[in-house]
């Protein structure tokens, strides 16, 4: 076992018990491998300073500060519940059975999530035999350590509300931290917010009646467009500002998200964010930011599983967890990034496969290199 996988076992323990808990289809790691076998990836790295080229963010070069460095290992286990344990695959025999971690609740993210740009890096394969191996098979046959760590970006795409061509539904999704508890207006208790519906349907009442609008400089308004439940022309500028199409120029001027020419599935313009416009990708290109010193998962699943939903193979959903110790003790899994992916197979049929990679983030110092510009303030979730 390396010294790694030995510092963040209690980690990956804590983790999946969280993780499983209320899952509507599988309830544990073990029960998981049994049901996809070698489908099932579980690596370690950390995160640090990246090391290589630009890497293409949909037709924009981007330089990304760091990257999560994974071992080549492939990481299984033995074991059931509190009692499992990790190894690696140069180990000659499975270890004994851990200690049972300490209260480990958690609440991961259910339902399908905000869309996002598929990462940079060397993808999961979902064909490592094995992996997951169950209680008494010994250590498997895959040795990869002599291989460096492959490198796994963190760059994604942020998504934002573009006024003259989403519908109510993306507009809805992307204006959901509206609904955040404000101290001037108090939710009451077990109330639904819809301030973020009330604003999607507001912007989508003045789209019919005449887009152009959206289409003008903010700081040439007067008022804020009919319909939208904006307090003051301020509160409108901010929240456009904030999470929609807009730049921060000293003009408040617009840009659109997609290139309507561009067409994809059902001869419907091309989605998010396959179909954005380089202009798009150029602003909002972006890294995921995190903690020196945390510990995170890094997890593709297929998309709505877990949750009852019908989904359709070969998209997947990726998330970035940071695990926290929650107030009341154990563990919080607090999602930081979500977005799907579409991952093609050539010729074959599209399959389910399950990738954790557990890393150790580490300080990277401020390079001495060119930036993208910053972003504007308080992104939308990416």
């Amino acid at each position: 076992m390396s010294q790694l996988l030995d510092q963040l076992s209690p980690h990956m323990r804590a983790f999946f018990e969280a993780f499983f808990e209320g899952n509507q289809q599988t309830h544990s790691l073990e029960e998981l491998q049994q049901q996809v076998g070698p489908e099932l990836e579980i690596t370690v790295g950390r995160y640090r300073a990246y090391a290589g080229p630009t890497v293409d963010i949909h037709g924009h070069s981007f330089l990304p500060r760091g990257a999560v460095h994974v071992e080549r290992d492939m990481v299984f286990f033995t074991g059931t519940g509190r009692r499992i344990t990790f190894y690696q695959a140069p180990d000659p025999t499975p270890p004994p059975a851990a200690t049972p971690a300490s209260g480990t609740t958690g609440t991961p993210p259910t339902g399908t999530p905000p869309t996002g740009t598929p990462p940079t890096g060397t993808p999961p394969t979902g064909s490592a035999p094995g992996t997951g191996a169950a209680p008494g098979t010994g250590a498997p046959p895959v040795v990869r350590g002599n291989q460096p760590p492959y490198q796994y970006t963190m760059v994604r795409v942020v998504e934002r509300v573009d006024p003259v061509f989403d519908d109510v539904p993306t507009m809805r999704r992307l204006l959901a931290s509206l609904d955040a508890p404000r101290p001037d207006q108090p939710t009451p208790a077990g109330a639904p917010s819809s301030r973020a519906n009330a604003w999607a349907e507001g912007l989508a009442g003045q789209q019919r009646r005449d887009a152009n609008l959206f289409m003008l400089p903010l700081e040439r308004l007067s008022s804020p467009p009919t319909g939208v439940p904006a307090r003051d022309l301020d509160e409108y500028k901010q929240v456009m500002y904030r999470l929609a199409t807009y730049l921060r120029d000293g003009q408040g001027t617009y840009y659109s998200k997609q290139i309507q020419s561009v067409m994809g599935a059902n001869g419907l313009p091309a989605g998010f964010p396959e179909g954005t416009t380089d202009e798009y990708r150029a602003i909002n290109a972006r890294e995921i930011v995190l903690e020196p010193g945390q510990i995170y998962c890094l997890a593709n699943l297929p998309d709505g599983w877990g949750t009852g939903v019908d989904r359709q193979a070969g998209v997947y959903k990726e998330i970035v967890w940071k695990l926290s110790p929650a107030s009341g003790g154990g563990t919080e899994l607090i999602p930081i990034s979500w977005g799907t992916r579409v991952i093609g197979w050539g010729n074959a049929r599209p399959r389910d496969f399950f990738d954790f990679c557990f890393f150790i983030a580490e300080a990277i110092s401020a390079p001495e290199r060119d930036e993208p510009p910053p972003p504007p303030e308080d992104d939308p979730p990416q």
